[in-house]
């Protein structure tokens, strides 16, 4: 089963997001609203049982979150656009304690990069360049949303479809 740990971005930031988001285009792929999250670890092929009693137990103070600024990612033939979020210790605590509890509880290996919280808004294929990745760039590189509060994470499932990928909650810890 293919697993990622994830915080839910809410509807009324969800439509904020909507309205800094690019349009899509020629080449460009944009996130349906109902996929948007922020990634706290993806886990990848694992047993369902083993990464719920990992997180059984994960407790955390609630804290506030807010997306602010743009930018993308270049892969070798794709780009991937996101809008970030405030530096929050809260959130890098978390990031850091679901780790921990995934390495003790499965043998998980985190990744080695630095932790970098995003939002991913939409793809691009980098042979089709346009307008459009710049505009979404500048609109956004000062935006900020509305702060949403963050009580739990989610275990989500991912089902990769030829429609895209299909995201199916497994279980909600915290508070």
């Amino acid at each position: 089963m293919r697993l990622f740990v994830a915080i839910e971005i809410p509807e009324t930031v969800r439509a904020e997001v909507q309205a800094v988001a690019p349009q899509p285009g020629p080449g460009l792929r944009v996130v349906k609203s109902e996929q948007w999250h922020l990634t706290l670890h993806f886990v990848g092929e694992a047993d369902l049982d083993g990464v719920i009693a990992a997180l059984a137990g994960l407790s955390f103070e609630p804290f506030e979150l807010r997306l602010a600024g743009a930018g993308q990612f270049r892969a070798r033939d794709e780009c991937v656009l996101w809008l970030g979020f405030e530096h929050s210790l809260e959130l890098i605590e978390l990031h850091s304690e679901v780790g921990c509890r995934l390495t003790a509880g499965i043998g998980y290996r985190p990744e080695s990069r630095p932790y970098r919280p995003h939002l991913t808004v939409a793809r691009r294929r980098m042979r089709h360049a346009g307008n459009d990745v710049d505009g979404f760039l500048a609109n956004a590189e000062n935006w900020q949303s509305s702060p949403f509060r963050v009580a739990d994470v989610v275990l989500f499932q991912s089902e990769l479809t030829p429609r895209g990928p299909k995201y199916r909650e497994r279980y909600r810890a915290g508070r």
